[in-house]
């Protein structure tokens, strides 16, 4: 199950870069009087990154949330100022 959400994070990830290279793209080409952003297409290529680069962001700390739930060794680290100590038992 975790390689296919794994699968799907990098996906978006990926997709993101695309976006961003398509967003850079049409900048050079349609070299434009600088508009705000309310006045940007719906589906700009940066909107579209933007969108997604969230979406993948949020997956990740997910996953990484789950992982430290299971680990023993990390999962109850906790962050007490500029230390990390675990909980004396």
């Amino acid at each position: 199950m975790w390689n296919r959400y794994d699968d799907v994070i990098l996906a978006l990830f990926s997709l993101t870069f695309i976006c961003w290279r398509a967003s850079a793209a049409d900048v050079l080409l349609n070299v434009e009087v600088h508009l705000e952003r309310p006045l940007w297409s719906q589906y700009d290529p940066h909107h579209i990154a933007e969108l997604v680069f969230a979406v993948a962001n949020l997956l990740a700390i997910v996953h990484l949330l789950f992982f430290f739930q299971i680990t023993e060794a990390i999962g109850p680290l906790q962050m007490i100022g500029d230390r990390h100590t675990f909980p004396s038992r």
